[in-house]
């Protein structure tokens, strides 16, 4: 079964892998070209003003949802709609087996090439970590990278099992993944409360302690500046509670797809 899932996916798993190790090599080849993040960050033309207009763009983020369209949605429902899962099913291989061999192969992949994506990116960024800030990269860093791009995937196959509709299932996953992102993003802010600091107008003080962390708003008036953040340390606490709750969402989406597949697939 391994070896007929690695043969009916080989093309689909290429082009993952050139997506994401392609990206990853920007970086690679940045860093050999001199462009490291303090030359990007400080750039104004050629090649590194190109990776920083990349960095600050963050397209990569959006490569979750194309995983749960183009890898996740049409696993089951396209099999379903052409009926060669059925052949499978008459030769012996229960519908469990047959779903879990692909998810665990793709699945497998998926989380593969998201974490070598994210460490070459890390990487790359780390001396300007301290300047800039890790939340600069948020949603292309850390676990919350990978743990969106599985979600992605496993809801793209619960929604591709019951709908059994490519098409249909193709843009509820997308529809579905733009919406989960929008809402971690919004319960994201509420993880901690945003340290607020002040101090007089034209002072060093203000920019210094939020220097590294997630601005969320700032201001200035005749006497006095403000700034509302989350302080650089709140990283990887964030980090973490994000990508607690979005395996958990993954988990929920397979289990949906595996209960379907077997008590109401026909």
């Amino acid at each position: 079964m391994i070896w007929v899932t690695w043969r009916q996916h080989r093309a689909g798993m290429a082009v993952l892998a050139a997506v994401f190790l392609g990206a990853a090599g920007i970086f690679l080849l940045a860093d050999a070209l001199g462009a490291t993040a303090q030359v990007v960050f400080d750039a104004q033309s050629g090649f590194a003003e190109l990776v920083r207009i990349g960095e600050q763009i963050g397209a990569i983020r959006l490569l979750p949802l194309l995983i749960g369209v183009f890898v996740g949605a049409p696993l089951v429902s396209r099999e379903v709609e052409q009926r060669t899962c059925r052949y499978s099913w008459t030769q012996g291989v229960s519908r469990i087996r047959w779903l879990s061999t692909k998810v665990l192969l793709l699945g497998a992949v998926v989380l593969l090439l998201s974490a070598v994506y994210t460490a070459v990116h890390m990487w790359w960024f780390e001396p300007v970590a301290g300047q800039q800030g890790w939340f600069t990269i948020y949603n292309q860093a850390g676990v919350v990278f990978p743990a969106y791009c599985l979600f992605s995937f496993a809801l793209g196959v619960a929604v591709g099992t019951v709908v059994k509709q490519s098409v249909a299932a193709m843009a509820i996953t997308l529809v579905g993944s733009a919406a989960a992102m929008i809402g971690m993003w919004v319960l994201r802010r509420g993880f901690a409360e945003p340290v607020t600091v002040s101090a007089p107008a034209g002072s060093s003080t203000v920019d210094e302690m939020a220097q590294g962390g997630h601005i969320m708003s700032f201001g200035s008036g005749a006497e006095i500046s403000y700034v509302t953040f989350h302080p650089a340390e709140r990283f990887w606490p964030f980090q973490f509670t994000e990508a607690s709750i979005v395996l958990a969402l993954t988990l929920f989406a397979l289990a949906l797809a595996f209960w379907w597949l077997r008590r109401k697939l026909s």
